[in-house]
């Protein structure tokens, strides 16, 4: 979307061949940050947190990533 190419996230979705609803939970991973991501993955957060809560939107992520390792400290 940035580069111009699709002008929103149901143009992909049909060019991808998605669900809208699905394509939207999987964008907002594009904002975890790397460290928050690598700890869910490895299962490392005390909080319980995983991929899918953050998909469904369960979580409200801050967007800067220092501001989203506060939320999850180690």
């Amino acid at each position: 979307m940035t580069s111009g190419r699709v002008g929103s996230l149901v143009q992909i979705a049909r060019r991808e061949g998605l669900a809208k609803r699905y394509l939207t939970r999987l964008t907002r991973l594009a904002f975890v940050s790397p460290v928050v991501l690598e700890a869910i993955v490895e299962g490392n957060l005390q909080s319980g947190t995983n991929l899918q809560m953050l998909m469904d939107g369960r979580i409200a992520l801050p967007l800067s990533w220092s501001d989203q390792g506060q939320l999850f400290p180690d």
